[in-house]
Protein backbone atom coordinates (compact mmCIF):
# COMPACT_ATOMS: atom_id res chain seq x y z
CA UNK A 1 0.00 0.00 0.00
CA UNK A 2 2.87 2.38 0.69
CA UNK A 3 4.16 2.38 -2.89
CA UNK A 4 1.31 1.25 -5.12
CA UNK A 5 -1.52 3.06 -3.35
CA UNK A 6 0.49 6.06 -2.14
CA UNK A 7 -0.14 5.62 1.59
CA UNK A 8 2.67 6.08 4.09
CA UNK A 9 3.62 3.12 6.28
CA UNK A 10 2.09 4.88 9.27
CA UNK A 11 -1.19 5.43 7.38
CA UNK A 12 -1.31 1.86 6.06
CA UNK A 13 -0.88 0.13 9.45
CA UNK A 14 -4.28 -0.73 10.88
CA UNK A 15 -6.17 0.52 7.82
CA UNK A 16 -9.48 -1.21 7.07
CA UNK A 17 -9.33 -2.93 3.68
CA UNK A 18 -12.70 -1.44 2.72
CA UNK A 19 -11.02 1.98 2.55
CA UNK A 20 -9.19 0.75 -0.54
CA UNK A 21 -12.31 -0.56 -2.29
CA UNK A 22 -14.63 1.60 -4.38
CA UNK A 23 -18.36 1.45 -3.66
CA UNK A 24 -19.16 -0.46 -6.84
CA UNK A 25 -16.79 -3.28 -5.84
CA UNK A 26 -18.00 -3.83 -2.28
CA UNK A 27 -19.94 -6.97 -3.25
CA UNK A 28 -16.84 -8.37 -4.95
CA UNK A 29 -14.79 -7.65 -1.83
CA UNK A 30 -17.32 -9.44 0.36
CA UNK A 31 -17.13 -12.46 -1.97
CA UNK A 32 -13.33 -12.47 -1.71
CA UNK A 33 -13.46 -12.38 2.09
CA UNK A 34 -16.09 -15.14 2.10
CA UNK A 35 -13.81 -17.32 -0.02
CA UNK A 36 -10.92 -16.55 2.31
CA UNK A 37 -12.93 -17.63 5.35
CA UNK A 38 -14.12 -20.83 3.64
CA UNK A 39 -10.89 -21.97 1.99
CA UNK A 40 -8.14 -20.02 3.71
CA UNK A 41 -6.70 -18.70 0.43
CA UNK A 42 -7.53 -16.47 -2.52
CA UNK A 43 -5.18 -16.83 -5.45
CA UNK A 44 -4.48 -14.43 -8.34
CA UNK A 45 -7.75 -12.53 -8.39
CA UNK A 46 -7.85 -9.47 -10.62
CA UNK A 47 -9.62 -6.47 -9.12
CA UNK A 48 -9.21 -2.73 -8.54
CA UNK A 49 -8.02 -0.76 -5.54
CA UNK A 50 -8.23 2.97 -4.84
CA UNK A 51 -5.13 5.04 -4.12
CA UNK A 52 -4.91 7.70 -1.44
CA UNK A 53 -5.64 10.29 -4.12
CA UNK A 54 -8.71 8.48 -5.48
CA UNK A 55 -7.17 6.87 -8.57
CA UNK A 56 -8.27 3.35 -9.50
CA UNK A 57 -5.40 0.90 -9.93
CA UNK A 58 -5.95 -2.56 -11.49
CA UNK A 59 -4.24 -5.18 -9.34
CA UNK A 60 -3.84 -8.91 -8.91
CA UNK A 61 -4.16 -10.17 -5.35
CA UNK A 62 -3.22 -13.40 -3.64
CA UNK A 63 -4.04 -13.66 0.06
CA UNK A 64 -3.90 -16.31 2.77
CA UNK A 65 -5.50 -16.46 6.18
CA UNK A 66 -3.26 -16.62 9.24
CA UNK A 67 -4.77 -18.92 11.85
CA UNK A 68 -4.01 -19.70 15.48
CA UNK A 69 -3.58 -23.23 16.85
CA UNK A 70 -7.37 -23.53 17.13
CA UNK A 71 -7.91 -22.67 13.46
CA UNK A 72 -9.27 -19.21 14.13
CA UNK A 73 -8.30 -16.50 11.67
CA UNK A 74 -6.47 -13.66 13.36
CA UNK A 75 -4.70 -12.09 10.41
CA UNK A 76 -4.22 -12.01 6.65
CA UNK A 77 -1.06 -12.20 4.55
CA UNK A 78 -1.26 -11.04 1.00
CA UNK A 79 0.51 -9.93 -2.16
CA UNK A 80 -0.78 -7.10 -4.34
CA UNK A 81 0.65 -6.74 -7.85
CA UNK A 82 0.06 -3.71 -10.05
CA UNK A 83 -1.13 -4.97 -13.44
CA UNK A 84 -1.77 -1.57 -15.04
CA UNK A 85 0.72 -2.14 -17.87
CA UNK A 86 -0.63 -5.62 -18.64
CA UNK A 87 -4.19 -4.25 -18.71
CA UNK A 88 -3.16 -1.38 -20.97
CA UNK A 89 -1.42 -3.76 -23.37
CA UNK A 90 -4.42 -6.11 -23.40
CA UNK A 91 -6.81 -3.23 -24.08
CA UNK A 92 -4.65 -1.95 -26.95
CA UNK A 93 -4.46 -5.44 -28.43
CA UNK A 94 -8.23 -5.87 -28.14
CA UNK A 95 -8.78 -2.46 -29.73
CA UNK A 96 -6.39 -3.32 -32.56
CA UNK A 97 -8.20 -6.61 -33.19
CA UNK A 98 -11.57 -4.86 -33.24
CA UNK A 99 -10.26 -2.22 -35.66
CA UNK A 100 -8.90 -4.93 -37.97
CA UNK A 101 -12.25 -6.74 -37.91
CA UNK A 102 -14.11 -3.48 -38.52
CA UNK A 103 -11.79 -2.55 -41.40
CA UNK A 104 -12.42 -5.92 -43.00
CA UNK A 105 -16.18 -5.49 -42.58
CA UNK A 106 -16.13 -1.97 -44.02
CA UNK A 107 -14.08 -3.08 -47.03
CA UNK A 108 -16.58 -5.87 -47.72
CA UNK A 109 -19.50 -3.45 -47.45
CA UNK A 110 -18.01 -0.82 -49.73
CA UNK A 111 -17.13 -3.31 -52.47
CA UNK A 112 -20.14 -5.58 -52.20
CA UNK A 113 -22.86 -4.94 -54.77
CA UNK A 114 -25.34 -6.88 -52.62
CA UNK A 115 -25.05 -4.72 -49.50
CA UNK A 116 -27.68 -2.11 -50.42
CA UNK A 117 -25.83 0.76 -52.06
CA UNK A 118 -22.82 2.91 -51.29
CA UNK A 119 -24.68 5.41 -49.11
CA UNK A 120 -26.00 2.67 -46.83
CA UNK A 121 -22.59 0.99 -46.66
CA UNK A 122 -20.80 4.22 -45.76
CA UNK A 123 -23.40 5.28 -43.20
CA UNK A 124 -23.50 1.92 -41.42
CA UNK A 125 -19.72 1.56 -41.49
CA UNK A 126 -19.21 5.00 -39.99
CA UNK A 127 -21.79 4.30 -37.31
CA UNK A 128 -19.93 1.12 -36.32
CA UNK A 129 -16.66 3.05 -36.24
CA UNK A 130 -18.20 5.79 -34.08
CA UNK A 131 -19.38 3.20 -31.57
CA UNK A 132 -15.92 1.67 -31.39
CA UNK A 133 -14.20 5.04 -31.03
CA UNK A 134 -16.88 6.39 -28.66
CA UNK A 135 -17.57 9.48 -30.75
CA UNK A 136 -20.59 11.05 -32.43
CA UNK A 137 -18.91 12.15 -35.66
CA UNK A 138 -16.57 10.49 -38.16
CA UNK A 139 -14.72 11.94 -41.14
CA UNK A 140 -13.29 9.93 -44.01
CA UNK A 141 -10.41 11.40 -46.01
CA UNK A 142 -8.06 10.09 -48.67
CA UNK A 143 -4.49 11.04 -49.50
CA UNK A 144 -3.61 11.69 -53.12
CA UNK A 145 -1.39 9.24 -54.96
CA UNK A 146 1.73 11.28 -54.26
CA UNK A 147 0.50 11.95 -50.70
CA UNK A 148 0.82 15.69 -51.15
CA UNK A 149 -2.88 16.56 -50.77
CA UNK A 150 -5.88 15.23 -48.89
CA UNK A 151 -9.54 15.03 -49.93
CA UNK A 152 -12.24 14.96 -47.28
CA UNK A 153 -14.91 12.74 -48.81
CA UNK A 154 -17.43 11.81 -46.14
CA UNK A 155 -18.68 12.92 -42.75
CA UNK A 156 -20.93 10.78 -40.58
CA UNK A 157 -23.12 12.47 -37.99
CA UNK A 158 -26.39 11.48 -36.33
CA UNK A 159 -26.72 8.35 -38.41
CA UNK A 160 -26.19 9.98 -41.80
CA UNK A 161 -23.30 9.93 -44.27
CA UNK A 162 -22.91 12.40 -47.11
CA UNK A 163 -20.26 13.39 -49.60
CA UNK A 164 -18.43 16.69 -49.55
CA UNK A 165 -18.36 18.24 -53.02
CA UNK A 166 -16.27 21.40 -52.67
CA UNK A 167 -14.99 21.41 -49.11
CA UNK A 168 -11.41 20.41 -48.33
CA UNK A 169 -10.58 19.09 -51.77
CA UNK A 170 -6.89 18.80 -52.65
CA UNK A 171 -5.95 20.38 -49.33
CA UNK A 172 -2.13 20.56 -48.96
CA UNK A 173 -0.92 17.90 -46.53
CA UNK A 174 1.89 20.16 -45.37
CA UNK A 175 -0.76 22.38 -43.79
CA UNK A 176 -2.03 19.43 -41.74
CA UNK A 177 1.22 18.10 -40.25
CA UNK A 178 -0.36 16.61 -37.13
CA UNK A 179 -3.17 14.56 -38.68
CA UNK A 180 -1.19 13.72 -41.82
CA UNK A 181 1.60 12.30 -39.68
CA UNK A 182 -0.83 10.03 -37.86
CA UNK A 183 -2.45 8.90 -41.11
CA UNK A 184 0.95 8.07 -42.65
CA UNK A 185 1.67 5.91 -39.59
CA UNK A 186 -1.70 4.18 -40.07
CA UNK A 187 -3.03 5.51 -36.77
CA UNK A 188 -6.64 6.43 -36.05
CA UNK A 189 -7.45 9.94 -34.90
CA UNK A 190 -9.96 9.90 -32.07
CA UNK A 191 -10.78 12.93 -29.93
CA UNK A 192 -13.70 13.51 -27.60
CA UNK A 193 -13.72 17.29 -27.85
CA UNK A 194 -12.23 19.70 -30.37
CA UNK A 195 -10.58 21.47 -27.44
CA UNK A 196 -8.62 18.24 -26.77
CA UNK A 197 -6.58 18.73 -29.94
CA UNK A 198 -2.89 19.43 -29.23
CA UNK A 199 -1.24 22.76 -30.05
CA UNK A 200 0.37 21.30 -33.19
CA UNK A 201 -3.13 20.62 -34.57
CA UNK A 202 -4.06 24.31 -34.77
CA UNK A 203 -5.11 24.07 -38.43
CA UNK A 204 -7.30 21.04 -37.81
CA UNK A 205 -8.88 22.79 -34.85
CA UNK A 206 -9.71 25.87 -36.93
CA UNK A 207 -11.26 23.74 -39.69
CA UNK A 208 -13.44 21.76 -37.27
CA UNK A 209 -14.58 24.84 -35.36
CA UNK A 210 -15.65 26.55 -38.59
Amino acid sequence: ATNMLRYSEKEAIGMNITQLVSDDLRDEQRAILKQLRNTGTVTRVETVRVTKHGKNVPIEISIAAIKDDKGKIFGISGILRDISKQKEFAEKLEYQNKMEQLTSTITHRLFSSQYGGLDVAVSNSFEDMALLLNTDRVWYAELSGDKSTVNLLYEWSIGEAYQFMDYLKSFPVEELPWSAGLIRNKMNIGIQYISDLPAEAATEKEILEN
